[in-house]
């Protein structure tokens, strides 16, 4: 067992047990329905499959969309007749939005893919968007009683992330300006800002579940610090 695993180990993921098994449970139903959907016979992972070129990241992407559409929960309704009957309905925004966390989370950490990353699947701030107003039509989006970030600032701010930290990975290539005109004009000269704040919105938001919990687990050595070097972020 390595150091990280035991470091896993020892703080739970910042998780309660019930939320890893919650979360345990719907990468299963991911990693099944991708099974099926290919028809392969036999014992079966994600990670095996991408090593085995059975998939590509891309189409692992696709299975997650195609996975996010089908979902559906149970409901028990009073029939015409009067019984009682259980029918498969679309899911509610809540319920979906936590499946969605958990197969991304649960891809980061099983094999390094990030589902909701802007910059390798650019349509997934659309696919998102146009899922939620499906479900608005269908009267699944239940409103909450407190503040909340809505989906499209939520995107907003991913993208804003995504472009700034593509700028930053390109810096001396040729194509650096064309990643530098997807940030707005006043964060241009200054966009490692963006880097900090990115960073500070993705430890609270990700790492710190609910808000509190897993705030008290997380170590400096959970942390690193990378510096390439060189370029600058100044667009000429």
């Amino acid at each position: 067992m390595s150091l990280e695993e035991k470091h896993d180990i020892l703080k739970g993921e910042g998780l309660c047990p019930d939320t890893k098994d919650k979360r345990n449970k719907i990468f299963e139903h991911f990693t099944s329905f991708i099974k099926n959907s290919l028809k392969v016979a036999g014992p079966f992972t994600i990670k095996q499959a991408l090593e085995d070129n059975i998939v590509t990241r891309a189409k692992v992407y696709q299975f997650y969309n195609d996975c996010i559409l089908s979902y559906r929960v149970e409901k028990t309704v009073r029939a015409d007749s009067g019984a009682m009957e259980k029918r498969d309905e679309l899911p509610r925004f809540k319920t979906i939005e936590t499946v969605k966390s958990h197969i991304k989370m649960a891809c980061i950490k099983e094999i390094k893919l990030n589902l909701t990353d802007q910059v390798e699947f650019p349509d997934e701030a659309g696919f998102w968007k146009d899922y939620l107003t499906h479900l608005k039509e269908n009267r699944k989006m239940k409103i909450d009683h407190y503040k909340t970030l809505l989906p499209d600032v939520l995107d907003a701010a991913y993208e804003l992330f995504a472009n700034a930290t593509a700028a930053y990975h390109a810096r001396g290539q040729e194509n650096y300006r064309e990643y530098l005109k997807k940030i707005p004009a006043e964060w241009k000269d200054k966009y490692h800002y963006l880097l900090q704040w990115g960073a500070m919105w993705f430890a609270t938001l990700l790492e710190v579940n609910r808000g509190r919990e897993g705030i008290h687990d997380l170590l400096q050595t959970d942390f690193q610090t990378i510096d390439k070097g060189g370029g600058g972020c100044h667009e000429n």
